[in-house]
């Protein structure tokens, strides 16, 4: 969502499914006439309200529906997908090492902040639903695993939760040691990193990565919201050969 002010102000969007609202984009206090924001966790199918907001002005209610999953597709979407066993709909939980993440927090400060997460083998390698936070020397990696040949449309949304603290993020979508869309966030830096992949060839078992890396010095404050998606669309089959095995298959002279 894109508006400009006469005057430079704040950014922030307030939106959801009634004119209730209930959820609000990530802001951007820098003052600025030209203002900007990706939205997140949005249902395929839907028409959400928003207004705008600079500073104490606010906009009119206004709409816009997104599209719906295409018939035969599937949806999976990181943080709604979020589960307390690894492997769950295609997704795991691991570090750059490689490894599965081998413990479940269900208490402390960070499960207070974020709900359940998974931890690696360093303290401070967490993922939770719509995010994570890196190691020292190691990344953390959420990890889908294609269930079928096809194509996949990736897409997402990203940001630190620290900007005035953190010295520096990188998120990174990989495919094997493919880098297929990175972003790093600079100290101060208070802008979302939003992309949108709309066709990437998968084979059945081959796996994308959504990586957070420490990106500057220390890990300390790197904190980040990265909540991606992932649109399977299966390869069709031959035509008229559906629901045909090879055991029903005769060659006749």
């Amino acid at each position: 969502i894109t508006w400009t002010t006469s005057v430079p102000g704040t950014t922030e969007v307030d939106y959801g499914t009634t004119v209730a609202y209930g959820d609000t984009a990530w802001a951007d206090p820098r003052p600025t006439i030209d203002h900007s924001v990706l939205l997140s966790g949005l249902t395929p199918g839907t028409t959400y309200h928003y207004v705008v907001r600079s500073d104490a002005d606010v906009s009119t209610d206004r709409t816009f529906t997104t599209p719906a999953v295409p018939g035969g597709s599937t949806l999976y979407r990181a943080s709604t997908d979020f589960a307390t066993t690894q492997g769950t709909q295609q997704w795991t939980y691991r570090d750059s090492v490689g490894g599965l993440m081998p413990t479940l927090l269900t208490s402390g400060q960070v499960v207070t902040d974020f709900g359940p997460t998974w931890q690696g083998s360093e303290g401070f390698a967490l993922l939770w639903k719509d995010g994570g936070h890196p190691g020292n020397s190691r990344d953390v990696v959420r990890r889908w695993t294609a269930p079928g040949d096809g194509t996949v449309a990736v897409s997402g949304v990203a940001h630190t939760y620290a900007p005035a603290s953190t010295d520096g993020v990188k998120i990174q979508v990989k495919q094997g040691t493919a880098v297929l869309y990175e972003r790093s966030f600079a100290p101060n830096d208070w802008s979302t990193a939003g992309w949108f992949l709309p066709a990437v060839a998968v084979t059945a078992g081959s796996t994308l990565d959504f990586v957070i890396n420490r990106g500057g010095a220390t890990h300390s404050f790197d904190a980040t919201f990265f909540d991606p998606t992932v649109v399977f669309t299966p390869v069709a089959p031959p035509s008229g050969l559906s629901n045909v095995t090879a055991s029903e298959l005769r060659v006749t002279s």
